[in-house]
């Protein structure tokens, strides 16, 4: 085509209004801020863009629930424009905010931000950061890791509306300090996720669902409310808590993987039930500079591999782990171990099962309110109960060698009972 008859075009063109002029696209380190009602909408750029968010200098309460809303300010880090400026922005009546992050490595900050509305914040492809310090927040939070490996961080705020975080493919970190929180649920991605929380108090629920990776989850000095209820993924995972009081019940389950559960020096309100899954697994419940303590019942149940359950409390007077009504161990499968060392005061029954290899139980020091009962299968079992104390006694086992021996002060007021299989077999 001829430049004259290009020209003979575009004057027809706009002569009828049909033209469109492409809008110019964002700089690609710029950040779209606008507001659509009274909501504040914020959106990356292609490339890195670093900002943060904090409530706006001018007279604002942060109730968020009033006719006004709240004050927000968005200020941009060096290298990084808002509507193409480098000048920070300033918001009145903002009631919530919709944050959409770009394809590249994005950090976003909420400093000293008092807000009382919903946050919806979705990280993108990038490998992201989203921290929180000093803020008073009221609303829900539904944040969305997205793809890439990202980190969401909590210190030294207040959270009263509902936190929903949710992986993607990579990575997802969460970290939280010296912080409150309600009801909070996090959902793992495709990679390894990490919980850490330490100083935390919660007023409602955690659910913690985690789905692939190897995962971690360590919670110090946190405390509880409602149910914990947490689901490990299909890797090689850890959970620990140490100085933590979890007031209602602790639902915990594991995956495909070698998982490793570990309480110390914490407080389970009510019942606390532990299923494992497959891989050679350990649960250990410790006394070391405090009481460990399960309110009501304590059930553990074993995966199809070797599992380990190790209850310790230290040799200083005033260690011990107590279980406030009856506690069930279910292995199965492989060889097992169950261990008691220090005191163990359980309020009603001791109930053991093995699988179909060899087990080994060993009890130390125990306290049981009324009967113990060992229910072992076919292998080479051995049962060794030193300075305990109970009611009744049952011990059965299968068709392998098994070796049963009271020693020290062991003592059992009620019936005893013994019944082992046809190998070779030693009882008292």
């Amino acid at each position: 085509m001829s430049a004259t008859a290009f020209r003979s075009i575009t004057t027809r063109l706009l002569a009828g209004g049909l033209l469109l002029v492409a809008a110019a696209p964002l700089a690609a380190q710029d950040v779209d801020v606008k507001t659509m009602g009274s909501m504040l909408m914020i959106t990356g750029g292609d490339l890195p863009v670093e900002f943060s968010i904090s409530t706006n200098p001018l007279t604002d309460d942060g109730d968020g629930g009033g006719s006004t809303g709240d004050a927000v300010t968005v200020t941009p880090a060096k290298g990084t424009t808002l509507n193409g400026s480098p000048d920070a922005l300033s918001f009145a009546d903002v009631k919530s905010l919709k944050i959409t992050l770009g394809p590249d490595i994005d950090h976003v900050h909420f400093v000293d931000f008092t807000f009382g509305g919903n946050i919806k914040l979705k990280a993108g492809l990038g490998n992201d950061t989203v921290d929180f310090t000093g803020c008073t927040l009221g609303g829900v939070e539904k944040l969305f890791g997205d793809d890439g490996d990202d980190t969401f961080t909590y210190a030294t705020s207040t959270i009263t509306g509902k936190i929903t975080l949710i992986g993607g493919d990579g990575n997802l970190t969460m970290d939280a300090t010296d912080t409150n929180m309600v009801d909070t649920s996090v959902t793992g991605g495709t990679g390894d996720t990490q919980v850490t929380w330490n100083t935390v108090s919660v007023k409602g629920k955690v659910r913690l669902k985690l789905k692939q990776g190897n995962d971690t989850v360590s919670f110090t000095a946190v405390d509880i409310g409602l149910k914990t209820d947490v689901s490990l993924s299909q890797g090689d995972n850890t959970f620990t808590a140490t100085n933590c009081s979890l007031n209602d019940q602790l639902k915990l389950g594991g995956g495909n993987g070698a998982d490793t559960v570990s309480f110390e020096d914490s407080g389970i309100g009510l019942a606390l039930k532990a299923t494992l899954g497959s891989g050679v697994n350990s649960f250990a419940l410790n006394s070391v500079a405090s009481a460990m303590q399960v309110g009501e019942q304590l059930i553990v149940k074993g995966g199809p591999d070797a599992d380990t359950v190790t209850i310790t409390a230290g040799a200083t007077p005033g260690l011990v782990v107590q279980v406030g009504e009856f506690a069930k161990v279910s292995l199965s499968g492989d060889a097992n171990t169950f261990t008691s060392t220090g005191v163990l005061q359980v309020g009603t029954d001791l109930k053991y099962s093995g699988g179909g290899d060899d087990d080994h139980v060993s009890l130390d020091g125990v306290g049981i309110g009324e009967d113990f009962t060992a229910t072992l299968a076919g292998g080479n079992n051995d049962v060794t109960l030193n300075d305990c104390i109970g009611t009744n006694v049952k011990i059965t086992a299968g068709s392998g060698d098994d070796t049963v021996a009271f020693t020290g002060t062991t003592a059992f007021s009620g019936k005893q009972t013994i019944k082992l299989g046809g190998g070779d077999n030693t009882e008292p």
